[in-house]
């Protein structure tokens, strides 16, 4: 027997998908570093072109070696980052994984934000919809007390559990959560199959901040 080889481009169907998460009400300007690995591949794919949406690239190409590893955890990985920092105006910066399933995040005085408070931030964003009221919102057992209360105080429930993404996903499924985090930057979504994403993680942050009142 002799098969049959059909290429397909996907990428427009992903961008649209992913895009639905971004929803600018500002222009909003970050740098993204890539690592050299597919987030490369992805960040222009699906974000490039977007009106209210200008990114700074830095480490796009998909190569064998990242200069800066893949684990934007470690302060040292991040000077090229914040390097390319433009100071003479306000900026996001954000890493994404070489994968890219994880989502870091720094603020635009080159400050590292919690991934806790990266949950916390976007669980707030997510309990305010009208459908999500009331829901449960999964997070690591690592993360600060900051979560829980913020999660309280939109009206959702907290549910603390282990980390890994085998126990984040399982719990969530069984308590229909609406949305779950790590400490270790990988954010997971009921609306994506309860699996985590960098680019929907990346994409709400930057809507919050977008549509947050200006200072």
């Amino acid at each position: 027997m002799h098969g049959k080889v059909t290429e397909q481009d996907l990428w427009g169907r992903t961008r649209s998908t992913f895009c639905q998460f971004l929803q600018l009400k500002r222009p909003i300007k970050v740098v993204i570093d890539a690592s050299n690995g597919m987030a490369g591949k992805m960040v222009p794919a699906i974000f490039g072109g977007f009106g209210k949406l200008t990114i700074v690239p830095l480490l796009l190409e998909i190569t064998d070696r990242s200069p800066t590893t893949l684990i934007p955890l470690v302060e040292e990985n991040l000077a090229m980052l914040k390097k390319k920092w433009p100071r003479k105006f306000a900026i996001w910066g954000s890493a994404l994984t070489a994968m890219p399933i994880g989502a870091f995040f720094w603020n635009e005085n080159g400050n590292t934000i919690g991934c806790d408070l990266i949950t916390a931030l976007l669980a707030r964003d997510f309990l305010k919809m009208p459908q999500n009221k009331g829901a449960t919102i999964v997070y690591d057992l690592r993360s600060s007390h900051v979560v829980a209360d913020e999660v309280k105080a939109a009206g959702g429930v907290p549910r603390r559990d282990r980390w890994g993404h085998a126990f984040i996903k399982k719990t969530m499924a069984e308590t229909q959560a609406v949305f779950g985090g790590e400490l270790s930057g990988h954010f997971y979504f009921r609306d994506n199959f309860y699996a985590d994403s960098g680019a929907i993680a990346f994409a709400r942050v930057m809507s919050v901040s977008a549509n947050s009142p200006s200072r």
